[in-house]
């Protein structure tokens, strides 16, 4: 009987005693952690006020985590049933974190992919960046300006009326493509919340084409509603496009899930161009006439942002935005004839206008820090006012006119910088 309840107690100590190492660490050796993650982080049926989001890959990290540093000859320390409490999670995630400086807590991938992070982004261990700041060059090809006449043969020598055949035409200039400079910034996950708020500019200062002609043998003349001839037979005309495009918004981003935000925002733009005349004739001063308008719009627009596709480290986006516009709009006329006499007028006129943006965005990652982005993009801008188009509702020799705010333009290209996340 007493060796009966010797073996008793034995097993018993021997019970208690891997019991008790199983679970707790030893005296004087650094608590490593072993847990047990969330079901599905990125479920929102498993997000709550207390939790904190786990990412999938942090299960194998953690085993490497805490088998390198259990005690010797051991396995890792297990924790009670109460292994999904918020410090221990937390615990855990800033050692993965700081294991090689490499954050492991942005989505349900990786951590270079973008997600709202509604309740991560609020803890210590959060990897999302604060900052996302974009700059670079951007380059679009500006369309055609229209079909408008803007130098017709004169009558005969004697006469401007009735006009001939036009000499020139809008379509003939040919922006073509320019540069310019892109700046935005994006602030993220503003109050710690699933909102973001961006800025973002860019110009291209010029465009230009220049169209030279000779005048025909009758002289020329412009198509005002009273036109007024600029050259006599023979003497050579050039004509010059040029327009400019300035472009500033403020944006407030909503997360509506880890793949798609909603945009809402206002936006500015301002739109000019001109046409200018030069006539050499063979004796005495050159003379110019101009054409020049202005146009400022300002309005709300709606859109959204789509995550279609995030790797390692190279993401693509594609976004599309809109709204209407209101538009001031104005032009000034300044004509000198062929008698070195000058005549101008100005006009000014609101009008309501639409603006629409879509594009593709690809990213990479090349630190943490730092990456590079690529978008193309076309850009459609309609209820404007263009400079060849003021011609037919200007009268400059009696000082009268009104804008024509009717005309559409169209660009397309695209956006290469560099971001710094932060």
């Amino acid at each position: 009987m007493r060796g009966t309840a010797a073996a008793l107690f034995a097993a018993l100590s021997i019970s208690l005693g891997f019991s008790g190492q199983a679970f707790s660490a030893q005296p004087g050796t650094p608590s490593r952690l072993a847990t047990v993650l969330p079901p599905n982080p990125y479920d929102s049926s498993n997000w709550d006020g207390d939790e904190v989001q786990m990412p999938r890959q942090g299960a194998a990290r953690q085993d490497s985590l805490t088998s390198r540093n259990a005690p010797d000859g051991q396995g890792p320390a297990a924790l009670p049933d109460d292994s999904s409490s918020v410090e221990v999670a937390r615990e855990l995630a800033t050692r993965l974190n700081d294991e090689n400086g490499q954050p492991v807590m942005a989505s349900p991938d990786n951590y270079d992919a973008p997600t709202c992070c509604p309740q991560a982004c609020c803890q210590p261990c959060c990897c999302c960046p604060y900052w996302t700041i974009g700059a670079g060059a951007i380059f679009l090809n500006q369309s055609r300006p229209g079909h408008s006449q803007i130098i017709n043969r004169a009558a005969t020598p004697d006469r401007v009326t009735p006009l001939g055949p036009p000499v020139l035409t809008a379509n003939q200039f040919d922006p073509g493509t320019h540069f310019g400079f892109q700046l935005d910034v994006i602030r993220h996950n503003v109050g710690c919340s699933c909102w973001d708020l961006e800025a973002r500019y860019f110009g291209i200062n010029r465009w230009d084409s220049t169209v030279p002609m000779s005048a025909p043998a009758t002289g020329a003349a412009i198509p005002f509603i009273l036109p007024i001839r600029i050259a006599t037979g023979g003497q050579p005309i050039s004509a010059v496009y040029e327009s400019l495009l300035q472009s500033v918004e403020f944006n407030a981003r909503r997360s509506i899930n880890p793949r798609l935000q909603f945009i809402g925002g206002l936006r500015y733009i301002a739109f000019d161009d001109n046409v200018g005349i030069t006539v050499t004739p063979t004796v005495g001063p050159v003379r110019y006439s101009a054409i020049n308008t202005r146009n400022n719009l300002i309005g709300p627009q709606i859109g959204a942002n789509a995550f279609v596709w995030q790797g390692n480290r190279f993401g693509l986006q594609a976004f599309g935005k809109g709204g209407i516009y209101g538009n001031a709009a104005s032009n000034n006329v300044s004509v000198t004839s062929n008698l070195n006499q000058h005549f101008a007028d100005s006009a000014n006129g609101g009008h309501t206008s639409f603006v629409g943006e879509i594009g593709l965005t690809g990213t990479y990652r090349l630190t943490n820090n730092w990456g590079i982005r690529t978008t193309f993009e076309t850009l459609w801008l309609d209820g404007v006012a263009l400079a060849p188009n003021q011609i037919a509702v200007s009268n400059p020799g009696l000082g009268t006119g009104s804008v024509a705010s009717n005309s559409s333009l169209f660009y397309y290209g695209g956006f290469v910088g560099l971001e710094y996340y932060r």
